[in-house]
């Protein structure tokens, strides 16, 4: 829907930043407005007004903070937004209605179902969200009457119920990954994988440098490599840290200890092959605010002036930090050369810059990327046959998706043979190295091999190039352009 109002209002790169921005903004004053409500102990006027300077606090740390700044910048982003939001909304609204009765039910459960919707694991972050409210605020009188009332038990029932109605082949399909032998081996070796991955968020959370918007990480691939098991031990004493200071009755604290990992270890859940993108760790920014924000107001209460310049070091330092990275967002040739920078094996960079020069016509620029391409997939290629513990799994979409631009480059400069030639190369590598047959690499490669037959008058070759695409349309207009090219030569 949020898509579909963008693309009315103008469908440009200036309409989706902003339609992002005021989401982040949004949230922001969402933090302020219903932040005091994870303090707000009582109702005593000091505690109130201490929790609302937390509050505030941690709403300037939320909206300056330079890991936020890849969802407000990247269009395709604004789902993790409206994950950050709804589920921020749906653990306020289930604490008011804990505290405050029943008349703050419809908040709670609206916002978990507009989480639901916001995107796949939406019903992992809204259940998260309230068993965790539940679990480190439900524990007065009032509060237990409401958990375990009749109404509670039908929402226990009818929920699931729901969510396997209308997403059962994910239900399904995510349960399976635990019994299949290959798919769970895969799976537990991505869990170890994410181990490490999981502090790289940390650590930026606290120290926002070493930003990209592409990072590069290799698989863990053995059970012998030691880094990801130190690093489950360290995630283990994480948790440990939250039941500690739940058992000591820090409960706020506690609760937002565990949310700000919570959403990170949710990525354990399903496997992919971007282990570790910025916006991913954007659900768990508000929960970093309002810890510090509480951290913030610990030291205004016992020196003001230390506490107000840890503020403005914390704001100017984002600001700075933020612009640089809206600086880089500003262009394709940026990106491109801030990954680079960080990840010279991080080939993507080099997709993203050929596709570029495609859609421009440039066939001299996209051949000029090739050999040094070639040289540092070769490196690439070389680590993975000589490393035993890690490899890098995106290589054969690289290699694909590059030579299918530059085959594309030279299609829109009418350099036909060179194109086909290109082409037949890439088709016999990937027979050659078993990887013609995945869905996401074939369809590019049939594609592009449609077009070319398109524009040589070979217009039945060009339909069955297309009827071989299994339906992973990235562009289903194009795609549906080249059909109807093909079919009104065939007529013809």
């Amino acid at each position: 829907m949020l898509y579909t109002a963008e693309y009315r209002l103008g469908n440009t790169a200036w309409v989706h930043h902003l339609g992002n921005l005021l989401l982040h903004l949004l949230l922001a004053t969402l933090i302020f407005a219903l932040g005091p409500v994870f303090f707000d102990l009582g109702t005593d006027a000091v505690v109130q007004r201490r929790a609302r300077l937390a509050a505030f606090f941690g709403a300037l740390v939320f909206v300056v903070h330079p890991l936020c700044s890849e969802v407000t910048h990247y269009a395709r982003a604004v789902d993790h937004g409206l994950i950050g939001f709804f589920t921020f909304l749906t653990a306020a609204g289930t604490l008011l209605w804990l505290r405050r009765g029943w008349r703050w039910a419809p908040l709670a459960a609206g916002a978990a179902v507009l989480d639901i919707l916001s995107k796949g694991p939406g019903p992992a972050h809204a259940a998260l969200a309230i068993v965790a409210v539940i679990a480190c605020y439900g524990w007065n009188r009032e509060s237990r009457q409401r958990i375990f009332s009749r109404w509670t038990l039908y929402a226990l029932l009818i929920v699931p119920l729901a969510v396997l109605d209308f997403w059962p082949d994910a239900v399904i399909g995510w349960t399976s990954q635990i019994f299949d032998g290959d798919i769970s081996h895969h799976f537990f070796l991505h869990a170890l994988t994410q181990s490490r991955v999981d502090w790289e968020y940390l650590w930026r959370m606290i120290c926002p440098l070493g930003l990209c918007p592409d990072h590069l990480v290799a698989w863990t691939k053995s059970w012998s490599d030691p880094v990801p098991w130190f690093a489950m031990l360290g995630l283990a004493g994480w948790m440990g840290g939250v039941v500690w200071l739940w058992r000591s009755g820090r409960r706020a604290t506690a609760f937002l200890v565990f949310m700000i990992l919570a959403n990170l270890l949710l990525r354990w859940g399903y496997v992919v092959s971007e282990l570790m993108v910025e916006y991913r760790a954007y659900p768990s920014m508000p929960w970093l605010g309002l810890l510090a924000g509480w951290g913030l107001l610990r030291l205004w209460e016992w020196r003001r002036a230390a506490a107000y310049g840890a503020l403005a070091l914390v704001l100017v330092t984002g600001i700075g930090l933020t612009r640089q990275r809206s600086w880089v967002w500003s262009s394709t040739t940026r990106l491109t050369d801030s990954i680079e920078q960080q990840y010279p094996w991080q080939l993507r960079a080099v997709m993203e810059r050929t596709n570029a020069e495609a859609e421009r016509g440039d066939a001299e620029a996209a051949l000029k990327e090739l050999p040094s391409f070639y040289q540092r997939l070769g490196e690439v290629m070389a680590y993975n046959r000589e490393s035993t513990t890690r490899y890098y799994e995106n290589w054969p979409l690289w290699a694909v998706t590059v030579e299918c631009n530059v085959a594309d480059a030279l299609l829109r400069a009418g350099r036909l043979p060179e194109a086909r030639a290109m082409l037949e190369k890439t088709g016999r590598n990937m027979q050659a190295n078993h990887i013609d047959r995945t869905a996401i690499l074939s369809d590019a490669w049939h594609f592009e091999m449609a077009k070319l037959e398109n524009r040589s008058g070979h217009y039945l070759l060009a339909e069955v190039h297309l009827r071989k695409m299994v339906g992973w349309a990235f562009d289903p207009s194009a795609f549906q352009a080249e059909l109807a090219t093909a079919r009104k030569g065939l007529g013809k």
